[in-house]
């Protein structure tokens, strides 16, 4: 996924971030420089560091500025500079975080086949298909997983050899080519679209094709 086309990566507006609301600035400059594609955790925990050490830090300007005469405008400064960006930083940081966890259990179960229904993806979750459908989705828009859902709702890995088109919130092969793949468990031959996932047509495995 590359980030540089997208207008709040641009560099106008990551300067103008730096200037207005320089932690902003410095994560959208992060993002743009690493990408989305296995970066979600780093930047996660990069906000909640950088978040813990702006408090920290606004939190001892002001306690070593007590009783001196510019106390009110250090306090400000502290406030305004150091204590409300990291106390952003700190919250989204966290419900990143939270999200993580949620990606982190899909991936556990993504990550052991090719091609996974949703049907059965939402029974080892444990939650509906909307949801399952929506978080997919999420994860798919931010490089966590480089796959798409076809219209049998089955989670396809991408091939790498394979074009894709993009619609309807959701990528499709661009040409369909029909091949032979024989069957792992009954070894009967079935004609499959490649990137189209179908059922044995006598044992009711799930069969996938690749280039």
């Amino acid at each position: 996924m590359d980030n540089k086309g997208k207008w709040y990566f641009s560099t106008w507006f990551i300067v103008l971030s730096m200037i207005c609301f320089w932690p902003v600035g410095v994560t959208l400059l992060l993002f743009r420089i690493i990408g989305k594609q296995k970066s979600f955790k780093f930047i996660t925990y990069s906000m909640l560091v950088t978040g813990i050490i702006l408090l920290f830090f606004s939190i001892a300007i002001v306690l070593t500025s007590l009783g001196e005469d510019t106390f009110n405008d250090t306090f400000i400064g502290s406030i305004a500079v150091l204590f409300i960006p990291g106390i952003l930083l700190t919250i989204f940081g966290f419900k990143r975080q939270k999200k993580m966890k949620v990606y982190e259990k899909y991936l556990d179960y993504i990550s052991l086949k090719n091609t996974i229904s949703i049907t059965e993806l939402c029974g080892k979750i444990g939650t509906t298909s909307d949801i399952v459908l929506k978080t997919l989705r999420e994860m798919i828009s931010k490089g966590l997983i480089d796959a798409y859902i076809n219209e049998s709702e089955y989670l396809v890995l991408k091939d790498s050899s394979v074009n894709y088109n993009y619609s309807g919130n959701n990528y499709y092969p661009s040409k369909e080519e029909i091949v032979v793949v024989k069957c792992k468990e009954c070894g009967a031959k079935n004609k499959i679209a490649i990137g189209k996932p179908k059922e044995c047509e006598y044992c009711g495995t799930i069969l996938n094709a690749t280039k």
